[in-house]
């Protein structure tokens, strides 16, 4: 379209002078700012060895903790249902009131929370059969369920700002108590396996790390990422507490949450959707809008691939054996896909 006479492409507002509207019968191609973008560019499926399609769009991914002892991965989707695929027989689902876009099993993987855009998070017992509700004063975009010394504690991001905090125990939830981070509304949030501590990413682009066992802010930083903060994670598989941030500037920043400052960043050049720690392991994966997947260690990207031109909605690391990991992703087209070997280095 660059070279059309505008006089061909746009007629004016008859009212307003500075408001204009493409004709009718004018084709906008693609732009070159597609190819920049990754949009453009073409699908490469030599990682792929499975995928699956949904008559749902699925939008969150959460792996049994056992898995493939239990082959189970709950997946969330567009239409209020939370879906639970059986990798070794059939599926099974349990629904919702509102859209499931986040999902987070309890370690010993007794309980499973999901949530939505609304007020409700749901708590389910997949043994016992029952669920509890959790009702809170903000919107829920996000959360993450965790257990320190046999305590239960669900950590819910809100649309105003506040990081809910939630005792949990045998079918019952507690008070809830807010810890108030900002105005904007909070993306993401993640809690470490073992210190009592907690990272959320928020719209702006700042991320904050907060105190659990005080429910108070021990360090923010809000100028990092230029754009909003997509995902958080902590890693497991290092001595060290690290964690890892990716947003919509193409920024994948590492963190020495012991120091409290910046170890790698990593600038991509796609808007980045989700990221995770492989386990055991300082692998990192993060996802893009346009389909891209990446594999990063030590500030380096080590593998890349554009499975699939569609934005990828959630990932989760699939275990294959004691010590390989697989990469299963969920994309807006409502399939699911099943990439080996992306973490393995040359």
């Amino acid at each position: 379209m660059a070279n059309e006479n505008p006089d061909d492409v746009f007629e004016k507002d008859a009212v307003e002078d500075d408001v204009f509207y493409v004709k009718d019968d004018c084709v906008v191609e693609d732009s070159d700012e597609d190819e920049v973008s990754g949009h453009g560019k073409p699908i490469d499926t030599k990682y792929v060895c499975w995928t699956k399609e949904f008559n749902s769009e699925l939008i969150a991914l959460s792996v049994h903790p056992t898995f493939p002892g239990i082959a189970h991965v709950a997946v969330g989707s567009r239409d209020d249902k939370c879906l639970v695929v059986d990798f070794a027989a059939s599926n099974g689902s349990s629904d919702s009131n509102e859209g499931i876009e986040w999902i987070s099993w309890l370690q010993d993987s007794s309980a499973v929370m999901f949530g939505g855009s609304g007020h409700m998070v749901y708590i389910w017992d997949p043994k016992a059969e029952t669920s509890v509700c959790i009702s809170t004063t903000d919107n829920n975009s996000c959360g993450k369920f965790c257990s320190y010394n046999g305590n239960n504690i669900a950590v819910l991001g809100g649309d105003n700002g506040h990081l809910s905090v939630v005792r949990y125990s045998n079918g019952t939830v507690g008070t809830v108590a807010d810890v108030n981070l900002h105005s904007e509304i909070i993306t993401c949030v993640d809690c470490h396996n073992t210190v009592q501590l907690a990272i959320a990413g928020l719209y702006d682009g700042g991320l904050y790390f907060v105190e659990l066992s005080k429910n108070t802010v021990t360090a923010s930083f809000l100028d990092d990422h230029e754009d909003t903060v997509e995902d958080v994670k902590f890693c497991s598989g290092s001595e060290s507490t690290l964690a890892v941030s990716i947003g919509h500037d193409g920024k994948v920043i590492t963190w020495d949450c012991e120091r409290m400052v910046k170890l790698h960043v990593v600038l991509l050049s796609e808007r980045l959707t989700r990221v995770l720690w492989v386990p055991s392991s300082t692998v990192i994966a993060a996802s893009s809008i346009f389909g891209a997947l990446f594999a990063i260690k030590n500030g380096k990207v080590i593998a890349k691939n554009r499975p699939h031109k569609s934005t990828v909605l959630d990932i989760a690391a699939l275990p294959c054996s004691d010590r390989e990991y697989a990469l299963l992703f969920v994309l807006e087209d409502g399939s699911m896909m099943i990439c080996p070997e992306m973490f393995e280095e040359d």
